[in-house]
């Protein structure tokens, strides 16, 4: 019954550990405010529109600050969002919001 006893402290202990923060990403950087959600990637692009130059892709769950949220409103494959203007690294354009979540 000892070995037992012991045994469920053990399990306690164990289970108990780790229960803060279990995301596995790289820490949030500051001044962001979301993240790319798309499996590939977003654009970020120098105008709000999906023909605009493309300025670097943002690898997905990026994190970015979102500057405004008020770009035209596109649907893509479906789903209508707004255009944001957002910073990622320090490089500033517009990307569709479809494929951002902001997280504050």
């Amino acid at each position: 019954m000892f070995a037992v006893d012991i045994l469920l402290v053990l399990l306690l202990i164990y289970s108990s550990q780790g229960k803060g923060n279990t995301d596995k990403s790289p820490s949030r950087p500051p001044d962001t405010n979301a993240y790319v959600t798309a499996e590939h990637g977003l654009r970020l692009r120098t105008e709000p529109n999906d023909t605009a130059a493309i300025l670097l892709s943002i690898p997905s769950g990026g994190y970015v600050e979102v500057l405004a949220e008020d770009g035209p409103e596109q649907t893509i494959t479906g789903q209508t969002a707004n255009w944001y203007k957002v910073k990622f690294g320090k490089e500033i354009g517009w990307a569709w919001g479809g494929l951002i979540k902001r997280i504050d």
